[in-house]
This record gives C-alpha cells, sequence and structure tokens, in this order.
C-alpha cells in the first residue's frame, strides 16, 4: 500500500498510537493524531511524534483534525461510538485497527491466537517451541510491543505470533493469519459491548478472512468455540481434555493427534491448574500444524517460566501460602483459579473485586459453596459482588491482605483472583499484583 502523500488520522496516543505515528509518518503519510487526554505523561509522546512531523493535538477531537481524510487508524483503546471513528464512518473514510495496518506491511506468516483467557500464556509459550525448534519467531500484539512496531524488521522467513484481543479485530479488513486460534469464549468487556453476542462476534472475526490452506483451531470443551467451528472457509481442528475422536486431545499424561496417534508425552513444567493443562494441549495442537517437531514442544514446556501475575507463587508464611492472579479480570478466570485448588488443600481466602466490567458475578456462587473459602472484596464493585454472593461463604470488606494473614491457618491459601479490571485503584493488573506483593512480604 503507497502511503506517501495521504491524509490520515491516528486516533489515541497510547503505545499503539505512537507507534502508528511514527509508521505512517516514516512512509510520507501527512499524519494528525488526536487525543482525548491531557497530562504531562504525554507531552513526551508528542514531542517524537512532532519531530518527526505528525500533527498532535491533545484534550479533545477538534474538527480541523478531521477534514480530508484517506483513513483513520484506531487505538484498540478507543470506543467504536468515539466521535471521530462515528464521523469517519459517516463520511465514508475507512477505519483500521493497528492489527489491520501492521497486517497490510508484514511479510511474514502470522499465528494468531485469541480468546478470553489464555492468552498471553499460550502465546509466551508458543514463541518458545518456535525458538526450540530453531525457527525466527517475533512475539507481539496485544501482550506487546505492538504489533506495527516490529513490521520493519520482519522478513519472510520469520513466524510472527500475535496476542489478538477483541478492540484489535473490531476493525480489521483483510487481516488474514495462517493460523487462527481461539482459546475460549465467555463474558467480559460487557462495560464495551452492548451485549455478549457483540463481544462473542468481534471474537470470530479472527477467522473471517482465511481460506484455502489457513488453519482455524478451535477449543472442544468451550461450548461457544466448539458451535463457532463450523462454516469456515479454512481447514478447521479442534483439541479436547474430555472428546478423543478427531480431535487433538490429552488424558493428562499424553498428548494425541485426531487420528489418535500419540505424539507428545507430558514433561513436568511449572505451570499448574486445569486450565494449563489446557493451554499446554491448544500450543502444542498449534504446533504440530505448523510442522514442528515434538521434541520442541517437549522442551518449551519443560522450560517455560510462567508469567507474572497469573497464579504466581508469591509467598508461604506461617503455613499459608499467597497467590498473586492479579491478571483475573473476568469471572471466569476467576473460576479457572478456583479449580486449581482441591477441595481437601485447605481454605481459600479470596480477594475479589475492583473496577466492575458489566459481567455477572453468580457464577462464583456454586464454586465457592462447594469448597471451604472465604471472600474479602476491594475496590468499586464490592457491592454488587456482595450482593450477588450473598449466603454462600464469609464475606468481608475490609483489610485485603492483613485481613486474609489474620483469618488464615496453615494449609490455607491467600488468593488474589480479582474478576475485575483494576482500574479504579490502580494503573493496571501489573501494578494491582505487585501492590498484593509488597503487603504479603510486609506480613511477619
Amino acid at each position: 500500500m503507497e502511503l506517501a502523500g495521504k491524509k490520515i488520522l491516528v486516533i489515541g496516543l497510547g503505545e499503539s498510537g505512537l507507534a502508528c505515528g511514527l509508521f505512517l509518518a516514516g512512509r510520507g503519510a501527512e499524519v494528525r493524531l488526536t487525543e482525548n487526554r491531557r497530562g504531562p505523561g504525554l507531552e513526551t509522546e508528542r514531542g517524537k511524534l512532532e519531530a518527526a512531523g505528525v500533527r498532535v493535538e491533545l484534550g479533545g477531537h477538534s474538527e480541523a483534525f478531521l477534514e480530508g481524510l484517506d483513513l483513520v487508524v484506531t487505538s484498540p483503546g478507543v470506543p467504536p461510538e468515539s466521535r471521530p471513528i462515528q464521523a469517519a464512518l459517516q463520511s465514508g473514510i475507512p477505519v483500521w485497527s493497528e492489527l489491520e495496518l501492521a497486517y497490510r506491511f508484514c511479510p511474514a506468516p502470522i499465528l494468531a491466537v485469541t480468546g478470553t483467557n489464555g492468552k498471553s500464556t499460550v502465546v509466551t509459550l508458543l514463541r518458545d517451541v518456535l525458538k526450540a525448534a530453531g525457527r525466527p519467531v517475533v512475539l507481539s500484539g496485544n501482550i506487546r510491543p505492538a504489533f506495527i512496531s516490529v513490521v520493519d524488521r520482519l522478513t519472510a522467513t520469520d513466524t510472527v505470533i500475535l496476542e489478538v484481543s477483541s478492540f484489535q479485530l473490531e476493525w480489521i479488513e483483510r487481516f488474514r493469519p495462517k493460523l487462527s486460534l481461539l482459546l475460549n469464549i465467555t463474558a467480559d468487556h460487557l462495560d464495551r459491548y452492548p451485549d455478549f453476542g457483540s463481544y462473542r462476534k468481534a471474537k470470530l472475526r479472527i477467522f473471517e478472512n482465511q481460506a484455502g490452506d489457513d488453519i482455524a483451531l478451535l477449543n472442544y470443551d468451550d461450548p461457544e468455540s466448539r458451535v463457532a467451528g463450523a462454516g469456515f472457509k479454512g481447514r478447521t481442528f479442534f483439541y479436547s481434555r474430555r472428546e478423543k475422536e478427531g480431535r487433538f486431545f490429552s488424558d493428562g499424561r499424553h498428548l494425541f493427534l485426531p487420528d489418535g496417534e500419540k505424539f507428545l508425552e507430558i514433561p513436568p513444567s511449572r505451570l499448574w491448574g486445569v486450565h494449563n493443562q489446557e493451554n499446554i494441549l491448544a500450543v502444542c495442537a498449534a504446533a504440530r500444524l505448523y510442522g514442528l517437531p515434538s521434541e520442541a514442544m517437549a522442551g518449551a514446556i519443560r522450560n517455560f517460566q510462567p508469567l507474572a501475575h497469573r497464579l504466581e507463587p508469591v509467598a508461604r508464611k506461617q503455613g499459608v501460602q499467597y497467590i498473586d492472579d492479579s491478571k483475573a479480570t473476568n469471572v471466569d478466570s476467576t473460576l479457572r483459579a478456583l479449580q486449581s485448588f482441591p477441595k481437601d488443600s485447605g481454605r481459600v481466602l479470596l480477594i475479589l473485586g475492583g473496577k466492575d466490567k458489566g459481567g455477572s458475578y453468580r457464577p462464583l456462587r456454586e464454586a465457592l459453596s462447594g469448597q471451604p473459602a472465604e471472600v474479602i472484596l476491594i475496590g468499586e464493585a464490592a457491592e454488587r459482588i456482595s450482593a450477588e454472593l450473598a449466603g454462600t461463604v464469609p464475606i468481608h470488606r475490609t483489610g485485603a491482605v492483613r485481613l486474609a494473614a489474620g483469618r488464615a491457618r496453615p494449609g490455607d491459601t491467600v488468593l488474589l483472583s480479582p474478576a475485575c479490571s483494576s482500574f479504579d485503584m490502580f494503573k493496571d493488573y501489573a501494578q494491582r499484583g505487585n501492590s498484593f506483593k509488597e503487603a504479603v512480604a510486609g506480613l511477619p
């Protein structure tokens, strides 16, 4: 695509907005960037863009910035109802995500992964499998760095592994991975989408342009993914931990091909919990379909270092273990965390809460009722969670880590798995997890 002389508006001055502005300006486009926020933290980025010839406005979206455009590129955090997006649509101006822009300039095959939960662990482990196989590989997307920021250093011999969010998929046009992997779809981001169906539709766009020898790989054990597998134009495969025939299958010790042939004995690893057994199966199914050897899979699994804030053991004090699962920003992720603790392994003191994302907390009732547990609430969503979980287990409203430590007995687990986003109290889930770790470190 020829960009020189094109008038292009970039919406949003986050990481992807900054990278898009610099990329487009470097190819001779007349770039404008508009950001609704103000603040001293944006001035450094503004300086970088203006030094590259980009016009930048902060604190609103003016009419002048919306005139005479050839293309609009939007950051994933910008909602579809944003004024510049709606103005572009009404004027017939194409709107692309950063994902779509980067795809147009990507010379390498793409393995793309989406799903409500597990994406970061899966893409990182898949990257490690390619490395173990001696393949040149670049990991990018929602996990960072932004896809557009790595395009210039890619060649046709590389493989790009992308973690892809529903927000990034909203504004694709031609985006077409060689292999698309859908891990699961459960209620999330209902503070952005009008209903679950809209969220699901955005996720499924990852398969929209696939055809021919392109591969769609889906989780047969996830009801939404299983139903979604019908009607794709490429080759469709499923993986499962429950149904063996015709699917990639795991019995917990070995992995099997759809024809029943065993292709891997699962080695010991630091990945624990039922959900990570599922993640290992997904990675190895994708790796096998991409032609990677079982030896590389085994080596990557054996050596994998779990990502921070995902069921991460923090400390054991006075017989109580402390687990940081701050990345659990939706109810399904918290349910998966709770499933990792057997009922006879001691009580779970669960720290829940944060910024409400619009979904129901009622699915937690059954899980909590079925095991010895207590709940400690934090953040804006505390009142709503308390109402929806009333009558299940003891619920506390103050104290967090110190209260949990005071109530815990040897053999118990204090689990930060909030089922909410962090933006009411913290910059992001990582800051929330680090705050938990600091509080645990301060305990006697």
